[in-house]
């Protein structure tokens, strides 16, 4: 072990050895190497400097013999003449220098004369472009007290300026023609049609504005308050002349454009600024305060969360709008709905001339966009599926009027459920019968069809046209919704609260998910108004919901707590108000056929043995 451990030192010691000799040689070789390496390379550096610095003086050597007024050689002093004679031969090269020395300068002298030639008209050009923009601030500045007056304390500067300055210089005023030009200018340009009015008159405008697609009722309000006006005109036409008012002035009786309209704000300085400079007598001693005009004062808290109503917009009797490439004139009002007018109409011009119709018009907004979309989306849908049975209105056109209100022209139809109530304003139950046969077959087509109306109310059930006197029909789909979604699931979140407050189902009030019962029980509370002639909770608001509710399940518990009902009616109702009460779920299905049965087995009790069926019976 002894002998083994000695030969394992000894190889190492041998490799240590090596190892350093090989480093050592290798430091040794570097160095003999790099030395000469270095020399060599300071050497070549040395000769680029000495060929450059040759390099130099031969430019310089050749450039000397190039000039013609370069200096010449000097002559040794033993050969120098006298100094008269030396004078006389540097007058001779001086007079033949001088061309050459005149011909090399004249190109940088014209250089620099064109550049400062430049200069001086860009120093020019700005004094000038900033001369115009203080005459345009001077303008604007005038406007008010405060600068009028600061303006008049620079005028008095100027003209001591003036006074002082050189009798030789003049002071130059703009000519009026240019002052002119400057006070018309920002009114050159039309900011809706995006060109100059240069030779375009006040006519030609309003035909050229009036033509424009994209001058509608909402970019002429936002230029009008831009240029800081209140828009008064509701009607595009007459929006259209107040702009021409505040770019054109105003329309004298001979058609010439007058005084241009004032802004707001200028309006406002001008009578401060004449109380101001003209105070009355009274208020030397204790100034008023002057009262803000109502233009811009200031609303209280109290305006400011008060809904001040804004006038409807309406169609006037005899005007005629153009929707769906058709033609419609205004015969006459109908209703008025919360957000919606009816008008009876003529077609006089496209596919439906001569036809009478009717007109819904709503205004253009937020809410009532959507319903009025709704109604002619969804009787679009419904039409589309041609249900013989599924009698409802007929859309024609569709479109918006003047950018102001949306139209939806339908078939004319016959009159509604309260226009048929006698003095007494109770129907007879003959009617009522009839009602919840038709209506009931109504409502299952359009379950059917997978939508839910979800106001079913008295004025929406009318009567049909020429021809179908005899048959209930339905109306106003702004609120419908389907019962499924894209997909053709069953939608089941909660719904939010639509609809008539006094016909309105208990499940939309707990704000259940749709379902048909909302459509069934709606038909109920309808037959119960027309029967009695006024619903317990017809006068209660919206902020008595709660009682509401609690009136309508305890008349649905006992149909004798909602009014007087004896008889055959009495029971009716009881055995109706029972089956609505059964559809617990949203996805119960109402059981039409049952309904519809109890209904003819009251008809029969209560009409003679030989009168006419209620399928064939007549509202007469």
């Amino acid at each position: 072990f002894q002998t083994a451990m000695d030969e394992v030192g000894q190889q190492v010691g041998l490799s240590l050895l090596s190892f350093v000799g090989t480093a050592l040689t290798g430091v040794a070789m570097r160095r003999l190497f790099s030395r000469p390496m270095l020399t060599a390379r300071a050497d070549d550096q040395q000769q680029v400097r000495a060929q450059e610095d040759k390099e130099n003086r031969d430019e310089q050597v050749s450039y000397a013999q190039l000039s013609p007024h370069a200096a010449r050689p000097t002559k040794a002093a033993d050969d120098s003449p006298p100094a008269e004679d030396r004078v006389e031969e540097m007058q001779v090269v001086k007079a033949q220098d001088e061309p050459a020395m005149e011909q090399d300068v004249t190109e940088p002298a014209i250089a620099r004369k064109s550049l400062r030639r430049v200069r001086k008209a860009e120093v020019q050009e700005r004094e000038e472009l900033q001369q115009l923009i203080d005459a345009v601030d001077v303008e604007e500045a005038a406007k008010t007290p405060r600068a009028s007056r600061r303006l008049k304390s620079s005028k008095r500067s100027k003209a001591t300026d003036a006074t002082a300055a050189p009798a030789h210089e003049e002071i130059t005023e703009p000519p009026q023609q240019e002052q002119d030009e400057r006070e018309e200018r920002p009114a050159r340009v039309c900011q809706l049609l995006d060109r100059s009015l240069e030779g375009l008159t006040r006519e030609k405008h309003r035909l050229a504005l009036l033509a424009c697609s994209t001058v509608t009722v909402k970019t002429l309000r936002n230029v009008l308050c831009g240029r800081l006006l209140r828009p008064q005109g509701e009607s595009r036409e007459d929006l259209v002349e107040e702009y021409l008012t505040s770019m054109h002035g105003e329309k004298t009786e001979d058609g010439a454009s007058g005084r241009k309209r004032k802004s707001r704000g200028a309006q406002v300085v001008e009578e401060k600024e004449e109380e101001v400079n003209d105070p009355p007598r009274s208020a030397r001693k204790r100034r008023a305060v002057p009262v803000s005009p109502p233009s811009v004062r200031a609303k209280t808290p109290r305006e400011k969360k008060a809904k001040l109503a804004q006038p409807a917009t309406t169609l006037r009797v005899g005007e005629e709008i153009e929707i769906d490439k058709c033609k419609f004139r205004i015969d006459k009002e109908l209703a008025t709905g919360a957000d919606s007018i009816i008008y009876e109409g003529t077609c006089v011009g496209g596919k439906h001339e001569g036809r009478t119709v009717a007109i819904k018009m709503q205004p253009r907004q937020r809410k009532t966009i959507f319903q009025i979309t709704t109604e002619h989306h969804v009787l679009t849908k419904l039409k589309q599926k041609r249900i013989s049975s599924l009698h409802i209105q007929e859309p024609l056109a569709y479109g918006c009027h003047e950018d102001r209100c949306y139209i939806l022209v339908t078939g004319m139809l016959g009159p509604n459920m309260l226009s048929l109530l006698p003095a007494s304003k109770r129907m007879p139950a003959r009617q009522v019968l009839l009602l919840a046969y038709q209506g009931l077959g109504l409502l299952e087509e359009l379950h059917a069809a997978m939508y839910v109306h979800r106001d079913i109310k008295p004025e929406n059930l009318v009567l049909g046209g020429e021809g179908l006197e005899n048959q209930l029909h339905l109306i106003d789909f702004g609120t419908a919704e389907a019962l499924v979604d894209l997909a053709g699931k069953r939608r089941l979140q909660a719904q939010a609260a639509e609809g008539t407050l006094a016909y309105m189902a208990t499940t939309v009030h707990r704000k259940e998910p749709l379902s048909k019962r909302d459509d069934v029980e709606a038909l109920l509370w309808t037959l119960l108004r027309l029967h009695l002639g006024e619903l317990p909770w017809e006068k209660l608001g919206s902020k008595q919901q709660g009682e509401l509710l609690r009136m309508k399940n305890r008349w649905l518990e006992d149909v004798t707590a909602g009014g007087e009902l004896e008889g055959n009616m009495r029971e009716f109702f009881e055995k109706l108000a029972g089956m609505v009460v059964e559809l617990k779920r949203p996805e119960d299905e109402p059981d039409y056929s049952k309904m519809r049965k109890l209904t003819v087995k009251a008809w029969s009790k209560e009409m003679p043995k030989k009168s006419t069926s209620i399928d064939k019976a007549s509202w007469k």
